[in-house]
C-alpha cells in the first residue's frame, strides 16, 4: 500500500514569455519581469492499494 497526505505542488508562471536573450534583456530593462503563482496540487491526499493504479488528469487532459 502506498499512502501520500497533504501533497502541493507551485509552478511560477512568467508574466512576459520570451524566447530569446534580446527579448529577456529588454524585458528586463523594461520592468517586464516578474511571475504569477499556479498551484497545480493542493492539500492532496490519497491512498493506493494493492494493484491498484493512479493518475492525475489536469482540465486540459495533460497527465501529471
Amino acid at each position: 500500500m502506498i499512502e501520500v497526505q497533504g501533497v502541493w505542488k507551485e509552478f511560477r508562471r512568467p508574466h512576459l514569455r520570451v524566447t530569446s536573450l534580446k527579448e529577456a534583456v529588454v524585458a528586463f530593462a523594461r520592468g517586464q519581469t516578474g511571475y504569477t503563482k499556479f498551484w497545480a496540487l493542493q492539500d492532496v491526499s490519497f491512498t493506493v492499494n494493492r494493484g491498484e493504479s493512479v493518475a492525475v488528469i489536469g482540465p486540459n487532459g495533460s497527465g501529471k
